[in-house]
């Protein structure tokens, strides 16, 4: 059976539970083929192997692990949402094992992947059922990077202002590319919103959506709070989106195609 290696960033926070819960999904989808977890980041691995909470592997042990059980071909996919700095170490840390691996892409790597996320977004949150409220702006929040990737969350919002031109929904970055914060949200109130609902565009809702997005303090909340703007905020990250978790499971199929004789 081909094994699957499922490539996450991790995190050190209560928002593990994501991964258990994008698991049941996993494992139900590709019952044939036995699945293993493995973590990207050496911050997040010792972080937690010092607090004796979880032993996690890296990438590349799993993948040693499983040849020594006599496999030949695994597929590894990446869990992260774009093709940055941990999907190049992800490549670079397993093209030159004695195992032939096949990758499966991050969330958002072609044009059609982002329609797919667009989609999944705008049913997952129920988002153009709040256009009659001329009172609500939207804000999808990323990560950000510096990677060359960066301009993702350009294209991104690029393409949903074709898809919502003049709706209230916008695209902003935790860091670089760097959003001035409250600049936007001056915007929002000049354009006459009075209430605000932030998307968290991150996988599990870890230390930035905890630091970033919700602290009591020079976060997303408290800024639009500060400018009297009424805020919701979304507590889930994309890993506890079905509609997201299934885009996963495609770019795991488009892995498996290619392996031959396993389409």
């Amino acid at each position: 059976m081909l094994p699957i290696i499922l490539a996450a960033f991790g995190t050190t926070t209560n928002a593990m539970k994501t991964y258990t819960f994008m698991d049941t999904i996993f494992r139900k989808r590709f019952s044939n083929h036995p699945i293993y977890w493995s973590f990207s980041s050496r911050v997040v691995r010792e972080r937690m192997k010092k607090d004796h909470q979880f032993n996690m592997k890296q990438p590349q042990d799993v993948l040693t692990d499983v040849f020594q059980k006599g496999h030949t071909w695994a597929v590894v996919q990446s869990l992260h949402l774009t093709p940055g700095y941990e999907f190049d170490g992800l490549i670079e840390n397993t093209i030159h094992h004695d195992m032939r691996v096949s990758i499966g892409l991050p969330l958002l790597y072609t044009p059609e992947d982002y329609y797919a996320v667009i989609q999944a977004l705008a049913a997952v949150y129920d988002i153009e059922t709040h256009f009659p409220d001329t009172s609500l702006a939207q804000i999808i929040i990323g990560h950000g990077t510096t990677h060359p990737i960066w301009t993702s969350c350009i294209a991104l919002n690029s393409m949903i202002q074709q898809k919502w031109p003049h709706k209230g929904v916008y695209v902003s970055t935790i860091e670089y590319p760097l959003i001035d914060r409250k600049k936007l949200i001056q915007t929002i109130r000049t354009a006459g919103y009075t209430r605000v609902r932030l998307i968290p565009l991150l996988l599990v809702t870890g230390n930035h959506f905890l630091k970033d997005l919700s602290a009591p303090e020079n976060s997303w909340t408290s800024d639009c709070e500060s400018a009297g703007l009424t805020v919701t905020l979304e507590p889930n990250g994309l890993g506890y989106q079905p509609a997201v978790v299934d885009l996963f499971c495609e770019h795991i199929e488009s892995a498996i195609d290619v392996i031959p004789g396993q389409s």
